[in-house]
């Protein structure tokens, strides 16, 4: 880490992975926002009000990098990261978020949590191995970094951007524990908890969680390991399934985009599937405040459908109501999609900045 006596500025590097590409932002932030010991050690970035509107209002310099499949060279397209990361001044530390099955990396070390796992998931992920090689390269030229899963820079974009803009969930409750549940292709869920990332030994997978199938469901799972999980019947590919655009026998229409708009009835199916989610979140975790994100979640009616059919689930519209002092009424909310889809990038710059924290000393 560079020492603040000799810069004025501290560099933190983003990277979001999405499906088709990462995209890459870089910022600097003023070390006069950064609290130091007796020896000059950083022990803190000034997270508060005025820390996250100087973070908010760097410049930022932002590059997309289109990802190859694993098929076509997942490996060239880090490389292609990895040296845009280099191209400028030392970084005081990366932050890299992306979605599939990841080494969970974090901390001074960046000393790896897990031993690495049998790649074992779709083709459309990138394999762990590059993953596994982008930490060693970043370690052997003492950049500090850490790997985190897509859904955990989400959530943390979504803390600091509500309180940028000084919006509470509900008016009672501080917002210290933010859910993102992130429903695309997949469905992945990250948690915020005080401006940090609330991470588990290993990252979840909430998407093959076990769910009550709906009445009036007509498709059967498309999940491949389960017939009756979320991943099964609440995503992108089984509403494609629905509406006639996808079928078992031409794979290539898995990843088709949505349509803007939705039946009424199948919105209130992918409702009841999400709304048994939030409905096992609330009674786990109960955190502050739900946010569905996500391709589907932006459908419009979405989450209103989301929000009713849970306050019906749990019969708190009649006389059950696990948690009282958590709001009814708007206790599930859609993202903010504000920074024009960088929300995944500025998330992951945030956590950046904040592993320059206790932590790291």
């Amino acid at each position: 880490m560079n020492n603040t006596t000799q810069t004025d500025t501290m560099t933190v590097i983003g990277a979001y992975f999405e499906r088709d590409k990462a995209q890459l932002a870089r910022i600097s932030i003023d070390a006069g926002l950064v609290i130091k010991d007796k020896v000059n050690r950083i022990v803190h970035p000034d997270l508060s009000l005025g820390g996250i509107k100087a973070v908010f209002g760097a410049r930022q310099d932002y590059q997309e990098i289109e990802l190859l499949d694993r098929e076509h060279g997942y490996s060239s397209s880090l490389v292609n990261v990895r040296d845009w990361i280099l191209d400028g001044p030392k970084p005081d530390f990366v932050c890299l978020a992306a979605f599939g099955p990841l080494p969970a990396y974090r901390g001074y070390e960046s000393t790896p949590l897990l031993p690495p796992r049998i790649n074992e998931y779709p083709l459309s992920a990138p394999p762990l191995k590059i993953f596994e090689n982008f930490h060693a390269s970043l370690k052997k030229i003492g950049i500090k970094h850490s790997i985190t899963k897509d859904t955990f820079a989400l959530a943390a974009y979504e803390f600091f951007n509500r309180r940028l803009q000084q919006i509470e969930p509900h008016g009672v409750l501080p917002q210290d524990l933010i859910c993102y549940v992130n429903v695309g292709h997949g469905i992945g869920i990250g948690y915020c908890c005080e401006g940090s990332p609330w991470e588990p030994r290993t990252f979840p997978e909430v998407g093959h969680m076990h769910i009550r199938k709906s009445d009036f469901e007509n498709i059967a799972s498309v999940c491949k390991a389960h017939t009756s999980c979320l991943a099964g019947f609440a995503t992108v590919r089984a509403i494609n399934k629905r509406l006639g655009k996808y079928s078992d026998a031409r794979p290539e229409t898995a990843f088709q985009a949505l349509p803007p708009n939705l039946p009424d009835d199948i919105i209130q199916v992918e409702a009841h599937y999400l709304a048994q989610l939030c409905a096992s979140i609330n009674q786990l975790i109960a955190p502050d405040l739900i946010i569905l994100g996500g391709p589907v979640a932006d459908i419009p009616g979405i989450v209103e459908a989301t929000r009713q059919q849970y306050l019906d689930q749990l019969h708190i519209a009649s006389s059950f109501d696990p948690h009282p002092r958590l709001p009814r009424t708007n206790y599930i909310r859609g993202a903010s999609n504000d920074h024009d889809g960088r929300a995944g990038v500025w998330g992951a710059l945030l956590l950046g900045a904040r592993h320059l924290g206790p932590r790291l000393r």
